[in-house]
């Protein structure tokens, strides 16, 4: 699932200039353009004091960016990529980010929200975390680096649009075609690039749908870059099945799959690096 990897670097992408920053329990609902709640506490950088207590947010999108009132700070978020712009809807319920020096953290209870081709997505009980030192002026490289040196991932709950698996699910023995696909406990972790992830899937039989690989960052930060490894439905291996699926029905100008590598363009070149 990598635009659940991107979330935290496309959240992030908006205070790039900065060092660390704390949003405290944050419930926001944007719809057509415009965005109202509240959140619990906002710091930024070293020298800024924090909001503490009840503060509103409001969101306003104009052609290419949004602007931002929290508390009473000003902000304009200019040129998010594509997928933030065509955002119809966007619901949050308790949601927190955390950046500091050795340590970023994004976790919610609930967030949903439905593209610009009317995809609903909802996910119960998100928690992501990454751990690492590494020193670079660019928050988004850093955070790049920090996440592939050590992540975790876990969602509880999710609903999603499940075509491609049903697709995957369709060709395994005794899976009816036209099966429901309702999964959940989705997991996934990164350590020095090495990847594991599962999603228990409730077919016939519940069973985990499980991927081991590796990752990195190629293009100055503007590609991420994952080499599938092995990929098993239960014990059954579906490597080659997967890849051929996903070769065959994606198509998007950001995503390039050429066997064993999936590579997702997103946008994060560093000016300050040749």
């Amino acid at each position: 699932m990598p635009f659940l990897i991107t979330l935290f670097f496309m959240i992030s992408s908006l205070f790039a200039g900065v060092e660390k920053m704390t949003l405290k329990n944050l419930d926001l609902e944007y719809d057509s353009n415009y965005g109202q709640g509240t959140f619990d506490k906002f710091s930024i950088g070293i020298g800024m004091s924090p909001f503490l207590g009840a503060q509103e947010i409001f969101i306003f999108k104009r052609e290419n960016s949004f602007d931002l009132s929290l508390g009473n700070v000003e902000l304009e978020w200019i040129r998010p990529i594509q997928f933030v712009l065509d955002l119809k809807r966007l619901k949050t319920q308790n949601l927190n980010l955390e950046i500091q020096k050795t340590f970023h953290a994004l976790n919610f209870n609930q967030l949903s929200f439905s593209s610009a081709k009317d995809a609903e997505y909802k996910f119960e009980e998100f928690s992501l975390r990454c751990e690492g030192d590494s020193v670079d002026e660019n928050l988004l490289f850093k955070l790049q680096k920090d996440c592939l040196h050590r992540m975790e991932l876990s969602i509880k709950e999710m609903e999603i649009p499940f075509e491609l698996l049903k697709t995957i699910a369709s060709q395994l023995p005794e899976v009816p075609a036209e099966t429901d696909f309702p999964a959940n406990d989705f997991y996934l972790s990164v350590g020095e690039g090495n990847i594991y992830s599962s999603l228990r899937v409730k077919l016939l039989i519940p069973t985990y749908l499980k991927f081991w690989g590796m990752t990195q960052i190629e293009d100055q930060g503007q590609t991420l870059a994952i080499r599938v490894g092995e990929i098993r439905y239960g014990n059954i291996p579906v490597t080659d099945l997967v890849m051929k699926i996903l070769s065959s029905q994606v198509r998007h100008d950001r995503v390039k799959i050429d066997p064993p590598w999936i590579r997702i363009k997103i946008g994060l070149k560093n000016e300050a690096h040749p």
